[in-house]
C-alpha cells in the first residue's frame, strides 16, 4: 500500500507542476526516475493519464478522474498522520520557505529562530530572494510576500497585516532641487523604482476625493530594495521603500522622509501557500507561530487576518 500512495503523490506532483521536472524537483528525485515511475503506474492500470508532447502535458479523461480520486486518498492519509503527530505535539521533518533577501535577514530569520528552538525535530530551509518564487513548482511550502497584489490562482493568502511605505530621498538631491510639498511636486525630481511595478506607472497616493497619481522621470529600476535605497542615499533620485530598508538612513540623516503628511498606499504583509484541503502540521504551526510573532511583536504590521482564498 505504501507503494502506492508513493505512486499517488508522484502522479499529483506531476499534475500540479505541469511537467516532469518540476516535479522531480518538488519530490527530490531525478526525472528518469520519476518518468519510470508514472509509466509503471499507468501500465497497471492499463491507462493513459496523460497527453505528452514536446512542449506540453496535459491531463487524459482518465487522469482527471484519478486525480481527484487519490487528491482526495492523499489528504486523507496526510491528515491521519497529522492526527497523530498534533496528539504528540511533536513536530518534525523539513519546512521549505521563501522570503525577500532584507525582510527575511531582519524579519522573518529571528523569527524562525525561535520557532526552531521551540520545535528542535523541524528543520528549516529558507530561500532568501526577492523574485516571486513559483510555489508549486519549486516545491516550496510556504512564503512571505510584501506587496499590494494578490497571489496567483492556485495558492492562498493568509494576511498578517500590512508594511508601511515611506518616500525618501537624500540630502545632498534635495538641496539641489529642493523638499516636494505636495504630490504634484515629484515631476520634477528623478524617480527610482521597482521593476515589479511597469515603467510607467505612477505613484499613489491616495486623497480624498480620489488617488493622486504623481512621478518624475525614472532614471533607475530594479528588482533589490538595497539598490534603491543605496542609489537614494547616492542622491540619484527619490524612491519609495518599505520601512525597514530606509529606517537606518533615516535615522542617520542620510535620506530624509518626504511628503510625510500624504501616506503612500501600503504593502501587504502576506504568508502563501499552495492550494490544498489540508496544510502539513508543522507548515499550519509556522503559520500560526508567525502570525503571532508579526500581529504583536513588528512596527508597522498589523494583528493577524482569516485566511482568504486569492482571487485568479
Amino acid at each position: 500500500m505504501a507503494g502506492r500512495i508513493e505512486e499517488m503523490e508522484a502522479f499529483a506532483a506531476v499534475a500540479s507542476a505541469g511537467g516532469f521536472s518540476a516535479a522531480a524537483r518538488r519530490l527530490g528525485t531525478s526525472t528518469s526516475r520519476l518518468s519510470r515511475t508514472i509509466g509503471d503506474l499507468e501500465a497497471r492500470l492499463g491507462a493513459r493519464l496523460f497527453h505528452r508532447t514536446t512542449r506540453a502535458l496535459a491531463l487524459t479523461e482518465a487522469g482527471s478522474a484519478y486525480l481527484d480520486a487519490t487528491t482526495r486518498l492523499i489528504e486523507d492519509v496526510r491528515a491521519a498522520e497529522e492526527s497523530v503527530a498534533s496528539s504528540t505535539l511533536t513536530l518534525s521533518g523539513v519546512i521549505r520557505m521563501a522570503a525577500p533577501m532584507l525582510f527575511g535577514v531582519e524579519r522573518v530569520g529571528p523569527a524562525l529562530f525561535r520557532f526552531m528552538e521551540l520545535h528542535p525535530g523541524v528543520r528549516i530551509e529558507l530561500i532568501l530572494d526577492d523574485r516571486i518564487t513559483d510555489l508549486i513548482g519549486e516545491g516550496i511550502d510556504i512564503a512571505v510576500r510584501i506587496g499590494t497584489q494578490l497571489p496567483d490562482s492556485g495558492l492562498i493568502a493568509r494576511s498578517l497585516g500590512t508594511v508601511e511605505m515611506y518616500l525618501v530621498g537624500a540630502p545632498v538631491l534635495l538641496d539641489r532641487l529642493g523638499r516636494p510639498e505636495v504630490p504634484e511636486d515629484l515631476i520634477a525630481f528623478p524617480s527610482l523604482t521597482s521593476t515589479i511595478t511597469r515603467a510607467d506607472e505612477p505613484w499613489r497616493f491616495p486623497a480624498a476625493g480620489g488617488t493622486r497619481l504623481c512621478r518624475g522621470p525614472e532614471r533607475l529600476r530594479s528588482r533589490s530594495g538595497e539598490i534603491l535605497c543605496a542609489a537614494a542615499i547616492a542622491g540619484l533620485g527619490l524612491t519609495i521603500l518599505p520601512d525597514f530598508f530606509v529606517r537606518a538612513a533615516l535615522a542617520d540623516g542620510r535620506l530624509e522622509q518626504l511628503l510625510p503628511a500624504h501616506r503612500f498606499e501600503a504593502g501587504t504583509l502576506r504568508l502563501i501557500y499552495p492550494t490544498t484541503r489540508s496544510q502539513p502540521v508543522k507548515v499550519r504551526a509556522l503559520a500560526d507561530f508567525l502570525a503571532a510573532e508579526f500581529g504583536t511583536a513588528n512596527s508597522g504590521v498589523g494583528k493577524d487576518l482569516a485566511l482568504a482564498e486569492a482571487a485568479a
